[in-house]
């Protein structure tokens, strides 16, 4: 009886973890369920990345810097647990802000991996994360082609990302 009381327990608290999660991604929120999440960001010769309770990594040597943006969860690959999507902003010393989105599973013993990212630009601006089955939709503002890396990302795109024999396979729309 006693088994069957916190196996309830525990399903009554994933399933308002993932309404939070839904609703609110900030970062504590965020790791509450995905904890200790290794990233890997290609572009940067597969730097693995581990944030800290603040969303925040940094290696003074490699002068790498990256950060939790926002994040969505829901059930990517259709097992029945709980997956994740994270947006990533990383800076290499210089003046550029480098936004990954990485797809986070289940790894089947309550813990979590990355299992591949997608490059979204350079100084855009995230505007949400969401998460529909296999499916995470990654909405963004740009800048139009020719404009300085300064000026302020205005162009609205939408980047769709579907898991697809433990790829992803990554579709941009206007």
């Amino acid at each position: 009886m006693k088994r069957q009381r916190m196996r309830r327990w525990l399903a009554l608290l994933v399933g308002v973890l993932v309404a939070v999660l839904v609703t609110s991604c900030d970062y504590q929120t965020f790791r509450l369920a995905f904890a200790d999440v290794e990233y890997i960001i290609v572009d940067l010769n597969d730097e693995r990345v581990r944030l800290d309770e603040n969303g925040e990594y940094w290696d003074e040597e490699a002068r790498v810097t990256s950060c939790f943006i926002t994040g969505a969860a829901g059930d990517l690959n259709g097992d029945g647990l709980l997956d994740g999507a994270a947006v990533l902003a990383t800076n290499t010393g210089g003046t550029g802000f480098f936004y990954t989105v990485h797809a986070i599973l289940a790894d089947g013993d309550g813990g979590f991996r990355d299992v591949g990212s997608v490059f979204l630009g350079d100084r855009i601006a995230v505007t949400s994360v969401e998460m529909s089955g296999p499916t995470i939709e990654v909405s963004i503002l740009i800048r139009a082609d020719g404009e300085p890396a300064v000026a302020t990302p205005t162009i609205p795109v939408v980047l769709l990302l579907t898991l697809e024999d433990g790829e992803l396979v990554a579709t941009w729309t206007e």
